[in-house]
């Protein structure tokens, strides 16, 4: 079922420009909003209001045509399809912030041979 719902998505956004609806903030807001279940702490957690949270959330829902929380219930819970989406996109959001780190890492380096 997961990997069924994966490869909808996929095509869901392969016919759409995905630099023009999904945002690297969305996803974050994604696993976040997994980790802590409330829009408002994961909102606040990545510098976001709870209204600003919510709109970046439904683009990402409307931009991948699927549902991804189960808006009826608290703690908010992923639904099968955010889970599969947030399951394919965790490892990219691994390597971004793996690569962000030795580019800084890299940077000092640099600037210490400069001396």
């Amino acid at each position: 079922m997961v990997l069924f719902l994966f490869f909808k998505m996929k095509r869901t956004i392969l016919r759409k420009r995905l630099n023009d609806s999904v945002s690297l903030k969305a996803i974050e807001l994604l696993e976040e909003l997994n980790r802590v279940g409330s829009m408002q702490e994961a909102g606040r957690n990545l510098g976001l209001s709870a209204p600003a949270a919510s709109k970046q959330l439904k683009n990402l829902e409307a931009a991948l045509g699927h549902t991804l929380l189960n808006h009826n219930r608290r703690p908010l819970e992923l639904s099968i399809a955010g889970r599969a989406y947030l399951k394919c996109v965790q490892a990219a959001l691994q390597h971004l912030r793996q690569g962000a780190s030795e580019l800084s890492l890299a940077n000092v380096h640099h600037l210490k041979s400069l001396r």
